[in-house]
């Protein structure tokens, strides 16, 4: 059939693709985006772990990589190259910003289980024991 054709000489290509970028550096990831007119490149800067610009396992496996180091992550979304080359760790006032951001939500979050623990036990395991003209 000709989608089973198309759909192994996708795979084809992208098995392709994915030796190219695992043994380029950086530098040379213009002349692979040439050859393949269907890559599109961009490079971010402060790349933060509640970032939405990438998907999550893009996100985890670069807090996850150290300086210099590359790696092919296949996604939902299409495969990534990655590269870090520089590792900022955070200042003062970005840790405390974020310190009262998270205190804040565990506070609500704890205040919210508190009230749903309250809550199965006063009406949804309570008792009721009724004794009516019950003789003595």
């Amino acid at each position: 059939m000709k989608s089973d054709f198309i759909t192994y000489k996708s795979n084809e290509e992208i098995e392709k693709l994915k030796l190219d970028l695992a043994s380029i550096s950086s530098d040379d990831y213009m002349v692979i985006q040439n050859k393949y007119n269907f890559i599109s490149g961009d490079a971010y800067k402060d790349i933060k772990g509640n970032s939405s610009l990438l998907p999550q396992e893009v996100v985890f496996n670069v807090s996850q990589m150290k300086v210099g180091e590359s790696r092919l992550i296949e996604t939902d979304d299409g495969i990534y190259h990655l590269t870090v080359n520089n590792i900022t760790l955070p200042n003062a006032t970005y840790v405390s910003e974020v310190k009262e951001e998270y205190t804040e939500f565990a506070n609500t979050q704890s205040r919210s289980g508190i009230i749903d623990l309250l809550n199965d036990q006063l009406y949804t395991n309570a008792r009721i024991n009724v004794n009516i003209g019950a003789a003595n």
